[in-house]
């Protein structure tokens, strides 16, 4: 019986040898799976975050011509009735200065002569009013642009944290313990143990 429980033993111990060469190599395995996987997936979002980086960089590009064109038009049209106004106001100052002579000469050809032209009323349709709107800025690109950024930074926010628990809670690999399957073992083990323990003798009456 000795012999019979050694043998026991020595094909658990056989097994468990087994049994951990298996998980060892199982593990060596998901290691190197896992590196590979991590290696790809390091690769792959940087390559993502910078064709995000050059998506941005051409919205930010766009928005710079956008104002460029824009300051352009808006500074072209302004010079192009400042000279407008400048020559008006240079008419109407040479007019005031042609009354002013008219008004104290003496010389009545002189007179007659320049009258009827400064005396014509200036043709107020020659520039249209200007009434500068003191509302206008590039504000509102200013606002829409910190719109963008801040909907980019909480939804990178809640990405990150979508991808923080997809990572932490998928493991590489779990442990249990193995006192259930020594207990087990045990049990099996005693049961093949015979006991040789000769019965007690039956007592006798007095």
């Amino acid at each position: 019986e000795k012999q019979k429980l050694l043998g026991v033993s020595q094909t658990e111990i056989r097994q468990k040898c087994q049994e951990r060469m298996k998980e060892l190599e199982e593990l060596k395995t998901a290691v190197d799976s896992l590196k590979n996987s991590a290696q790809r997936a390091m690769v792959e979002s940087q390559k993502m975050f910078e064709d995000m980086i050059r998506s941005i960089e051409r919205m930010r590009s766009e928005v710079t011509k956008l104002i460029g064109i824009n300051e352009k038009a808006a500074f072209n049209q302004a010079e192009t009735l400042i000279e407008r106004l400048e020559q008006e106001i240079d008419e109407l100052k040479k007019k005031e200065s042609g009354l002013k002579q008219l008004y104290s000469t003496e010389d009545h050809i002189h007179f007659l002569q320049n009258f009827n032209y400064l005396c014509t009323p200036t043709d107020d349709g020659f520039i249209p009013k200007v009434t500068v709107n003191p509302d206008f800025s590039f504000g509102a690109v200013r606002k829409a642009v910190a719109e963008i950024k801040e909907r980019l930074e909480e939804f990178g926010r809640e990405e990150l944290l979508k991808i923080s628990k997809t990572v932490n809670e998928v493991p590489v690999y779990t442990t249990e313990s193995r006192t259930l399957e020594r207990r087990s073992r045990g049990k099996e083990m005693t049961s093949m143990v015979v006991d040789n323990t000769p019965p007690p003798e039956p007592k006798t009456r007095a």
